[in-house]
């Protein structure tokens, strides 16, 4: 499938400000599920300068910096990416077998796998993961606890802020889609499973956020390698999602960061965001 997408990003200023660094996180990621077509950046004021880069979990980083005030920034992003998952089950695995707790991976796995293994979430998030019925099997299991929270929570919109954590979405009983998504990685990681978060957009209208930033879940399967896992709609991704950034902790999945100097000065975001079937 291929897929357009538009995205535009502005922060206008209480008063001229001076611009610190800012880093990009807004190509999106070339692997075996996608492959970029086309992809062009728009940056007003024209920066000082620009590197490419990646950053330390391979996402393509485009770092700016600037030498005069202004009164706003605009980032403005266009891409044509073609995707290529068609079947999200098109795998087998090493490791079927699941016991929570129990050691899913291999030493050498565990050690390179690190922080995506190490629960940040609390007990909440536990007690979930331990309410799935697995049957035995690992797919079982995820394939549960996905459909779990798509059928326990609401979904609603919220462009910004940070994710909830696990407690607050679970008392609420709501969560926007990088709430859901980190409520899923960390019932995966308090289970002994591999899970970071992914950020990025999704061609499809049947949810609140379709002109929006997406984000959703990758757990790492034996023998298949990183697998994304949606609960906002309860599914595995497939060639539906447009990955732009992963990472261990939602921050490494933005796709802008910076900040600016100027007493006295605050500023407003505002974002549009479109997102295309070609074909």
């Amino acid at each position: 499938m291929k897929i357009r997408i538009d995205h535009k990003t502005s922060y206008i200023y209480s008063k001229p400000v001076f611009l610190e660094p800012h880093f990009l996180r807004l190509r999106p990621r070339e692997d075996p599920s996608q492959h970029v077509i086309d992809f062009s950046l728009e940056i007003t004021p024209t920066p000082a300068g620009e590197v490419q880069g990646l950053d330390p979990e391979s996402n393509w980083l485009t770092s700016l910096w600037f030498d005069s005030e202004t009164e706003a920034l605009e980032v403005t992003s266009h891409a044509i990416v073609e995707t290529f998952r068609d079947n999200p089950f098109d795998f087998i695995l090493t490791s079927p077998k699941f016991t929570r707790g129990g050691s899913l991976y291999t030493e050498d796995l565990r050690q390179r796998l690190g922080c995506v293994l190490t629960p940040i979430g609390g007990d909440a998030a536990r007690d979930l993961a331990r309410s799935v019925t697995d049957g035995g099997g690992l797919m079982e299991y995820l394939i549960g606890l996905n459909r779990l929270i798509k059928d326990s929570f609401k979904v609603v919109f919220r462009e910004l802020g940070d994710p909830l954590t696990p407690s607050e979405t679970i008392k609420s009983g709501e969560g926007a889609c990088r709430d859901l998504a980190v409520l899923f990685i960390e019932a995966c990681r308090s289970v002994g499973v591999a899970a970071r978060f992914a950020s990025g957009y999704l061609a499809a209208s049947d949810v609140p956020e379709d002109h929006s930033l997406h984000a959703w879940a990758e757990v790492y399967l034996p023998g298949a390698g990183w697998r994304g896992f949606d609960p906002t709609l309860g599914l595995l991704v497939a060639d539906a999602h447009v990955s732009l950034a992963v990472s261990s902790l939602y921050v490494g999945a933005a796709p802008l960061t910076g900040s600016f100097r100027g007493t006295g000065a605050d500023s407003r975001m505002e974002t549009f965001i479109e997102v295309e079937r070609l074909d």
